[in-house]
């Protein structure tokens, strides 16, 4: 801890729980012993004015300044962690008269903190200051597996090899099926050459002086992914699998490539520094002969065997001497394997998959590396790196945040607007929500079923019928909208979202661990995460009515605030307004805002366009839905649009984790096809839907 602190109390247990394993403890060893047992009443008429203050990151620290309030007998901290749905208090900091007080937090982990304080004199305390947010962000890169090994997906320090040596061929086995697996290799996502900066220099080296004496290089393989080197691993295991013996190891037992080394669980490889390569001859446009193949598991591929012709052994000794020239060291195993001398991560081992997204032209890799920097791909954890709608935003991304380019999109414009029901949030568990929350109010709710109109409750029966059915009754959308206005005709809206916080608290039919209010897809909430670091604003453009969707994601997961959600309307009017228009009706101080009871408009289809022209008055650039309701949508945002622009459809395909429908996926991904939008599938694009501790009931 830093100066200026004449007693700090904390809150120890609050503190852990806030900030778990964040290393905490060195700094809780520091501050007094003594807990606080007694919490300011923040509820007390407030006279003490709000503080204001700032964070510092330094490293893995954080130091918290609070400016001198007038009237303030100290100060109560209060932190959360990203993610976490309330603020704790952590301590507390008592003036000395001092212009500013400083409170420091040492050793804190990867992550994004939230800090806001009040100041407090005697039992009144005063209102928040404004939170300030704080990234520590010391290696995100970097993680360590379970067997200690460092593992990264930092792809920034790597180059296209074809970009530095253009020379070069490439037969990049792994992504073919002639390999010893005979399969396409996890990871290998597109047939390229990939290493480190310094690595490729040195091989732009070897390449310039093979070419003085008449040759190019080949290469068969460069970096290799830790999920295709477990890929080997598992391929291994099974012993029944001997498709391609009799051409990669004809002389061995499978059994045996494991203990014998010629399968490993980490490869020199995926440091980013090797390389496996031939001669090819530019006078003869062949392959060198070598007296051996590529890959084969023997002791014919060791590169001081001596029985093969004397011009095989020199050509092996050609490549040999060329590449420990220019600094590779040679493996005694296998005649084509080199890997740099000054490797500039020897205990680092990557996991990025090979494909043009990860690795950009190296000529403008500077640009490249800052613009990374921006584009915070890294909140995207929950999608699988194949998924094409992950590799599709973040490309788009890192284009339009790019200063001086063609395709930057200036930060105003940066719109993007989503669906609710199933592109954020589950579908129908058996319904959508606000039919559930219909048919509760008029058939459930001791308060108002027995006052429910004949018409209320052959809609709330509908919703029934549509639960059992899955079938839509006729005219269901406009009948459906027009009964949750009437029903909940005289709510205030906080009275209406006070409601609807009570039955979100109802457990999810087809799941186990999960409320109606918690039903949240993860990885869309994600993609939310990912917009808003990028400086985008976030619009939910529902078909549900809007003060309903309010409801739903207040104090939830997905954090849009009301004025970005659009949904269907209802009336407004003050309690004695009556039948007296608004234009002829002055509010006044005993007045309030309630529902008048009459359905206005159902946001479906072409009224999605019309609600984002009216409402948000600029074309969005980004749209995500998951139904033909959402076509309109999606074309209006990727239509005759100034500024590039591109639309998502998830597409429901996940019959294990989540309620699928594949008639409707397979629908789906014909229509992205067709209009040139991008596909999401949940069942293989999602490394999970609703969470660790969800999980779906057996039928």
């Amino acid at each position: 801890m830093k100066k200026a602190i004449n007693k700090i109390t904390v809150c120890l247990l609050a503190f852990v729980l806030v900030f778990n394993l964040s290393g905490i403890g060195s700094y809780a060893a520091k501050a007094d012993e003594t807990p606080v047992t007694t919490v300011i009443d923040v509820n007390d008429p407030v006279n003490v004015a709000k503080p204001k203050i700032s964070l510092k990151v330094n490293g893995d620290s954080v130091t918290l300044t609070i400016k001198k309030t007038a009237n303030a007998e100290g100060y109560l901290i209060y932190a959360k962690m990203k993610g976490a749905q309330e603020y704790s208090f952590i301590g507390k900091v008592e003036e000395d008269g001092t212009k500013k007080r400083k409170f420091t937090v040492n050793n804190l982990a990867n992550g994004t903190y939230y800090v806001k304080v009040k100041a407090y004199s005697g039992t009144v305390a005063s209102k928040f200051s404004k939170a300030k947010k704080a990234v520590i962000n010391v290696d995100p890169s970097v993680t360590v597996g379970d067997d200690g090994v460092k593992l990264s997906n930092d792809s920034s320090d790597f180059v296209l090899v074809t970009d530095v040596v253009p020379d070069a061929i490439l037969e990049i086995r792994y992504y073919s099926t002639y390999n010893f697996v005979g399969d396409r290799i996890d990871g290998y996502e597109e047939p390229l050459a990939f290493l480190t900066k310094e690595a490729a220099a040195a091989l732009k080296e070897v390449s310039d002086e093979l070419k003085e004496k008449g040759y190019r290089i080949k290469i068969f393989d460069a970096y290799r992914p830790q999920k295709a080197v477990t890929n080997f691993m598992n391929w291994a295991l099974d012993t029944e699998d001997t498709r391609m013996k009799e051409y990669f190891y004809p002389e061995l037992e499978k059994d045996v490539l494991f203990p014998q080394g010629y399968i490993a669980e980490h490869s020199g490889h995926s440091r980013g520094s090797t390389i496996d390569l031939t001669l090819f001859d530019m006078t003869t446009e062949k392959e060198v002969d070598m007296g051996g193949t590529f890959d084969y598991f023997g002791e014919l591929s060791h590169p001081d065997y001596t029985d093969i012709t004397e011009e095989q052994y020199a050509n092996r000794m050609l490549l040999r001497e060329v590449m420990v020239k220019h600094g590779f060291k040679p493996l005694v195993e296998e005649w084509w394997h080199f890997t740099l001398e000054d490797e500039p991560y020897p205990d680092t081992y990557f996991t990025f998959s090979v494909n043009s997204v990860n690795v950009v032209n190296s000529a403008d890799n500077n640009a490249a590396e800052k613009n990374s920097d921006s584009v915070h791909a890294e909140i995207l954890s929950l999608w699988e790196d194949t998924a094409p709608a992950k590799q599709a935003i973040v490309a788009y991304m890192q284009a339009i945040t790019k200063e001086g380019s063609k395709e930057y999109i200036p930060v105003e414009r940066r719109i993007a607007v989503f669906d609710l029901d199933g592109t954020l949030y589950c579908e129908t568990d058996p319904n959508y929500f606000d039919h559930l929350l219909l048919a509760h109010r008029i058939l459930e709710d001791e308060d108002y079923k027995d006052k429910a109109s004949d018409f209320e409750k052959k809609v709330a029966n509908d919703v029934l019928i549509m639960n059992e059915t899955g079938k839509e009754p006729e005219n269901m959308s406009v009948n459906h909208g027009t009964a949750v206005a009437s029903s909940f005709k005289g709510f205030t809206p906080d009275e209406f979202y006070d409601y609807i916080a009570e039955y979100k608290k109802t457990p999810m039919n087809s799941y186990d661990g999960m409320t109606l209010g918690e039903a949240f897809y993860e990885p869309m909430l994600q993609i939310v995460e990912f917009l808003y670091a990028n400086d985008f604003t976030v619009y939910i453009v529902s078909g549900t009515d809007r003060f309903i969707v309010r409801g739903l994601v207040k104090d939830s997961k997905l954090k849009v605030p009301n004025n970005c959600i659009i949904g269907s309307d209802e009336t407004l009017v003050a309690p004695d307004q009556g039948d007296t228009d608004g234009l002829n009706y002055v509010y006044d101080d005993n007045d309030k805002v309630v529902f008048g009871g009459e359905f206005i408009v159902k946001n479906l289809k072409m009224n999605k366009v019309t609600v984002i022209v009216q409402e948000i008055g600029m074309q969005p650039v980004l749209s995500f839905g998951n139904s033909t309701g959402d076509s309109s949508m999606d074309e209006y945002v990727t239509t005759d649009n100034k500024y590039p622009s591109l639309a998502f459809m998830l597409c429901c395909d996940d019959t294990e984790r989540e309620n699928g429908n594949v008639s409707k996926a397979e629908k789906m991904y014909g229509l992205c096809e067709q209009f040139g939008w991008i596909p999401v599938s949940m069942k293989n694009d999602w490394k999970t839907i609703y969470g660790e501790g969800v999980s779906k009931k057996s039928e």
